[in-house]
């Protein structure tokens, strides 16, 4: 009897496992992408954080402002 199980157990394991195996083949990036975004997000943010930085110094914030000083007295 206990062979008789072992034969008919044995092919139904490895068609679950197969299937297993195929879902974990389709599925292995899944996370990637939510990573990927988390870390152009995270650059995204220091790299605003820089120009922030850079457009609030004094040299180019006086620059800005004859600009647009410079484009409101053409009007």
């Amino acid at each position: 009897m206990t062979k008789r199980l072992y034969t008919r157990a044995v092919p139904a394991v490895r068609q679950r496992l197969h299937e297993v195996a195929r879902r974990v083949r389709q599925a292995g990036e899944a996370g990637a992408s939510t990573a990927e975004y988390a870390m152009t997000m995270l650059v995204a943010c220091g790299f605003a954080g820089v120009l922030l930085s850079i457009v609030r110094s004094s040299p180019v914030k006086s620059l800005l402002v004859g600009i647009i000083k410079k484009a409101l007295s053409l009007a």
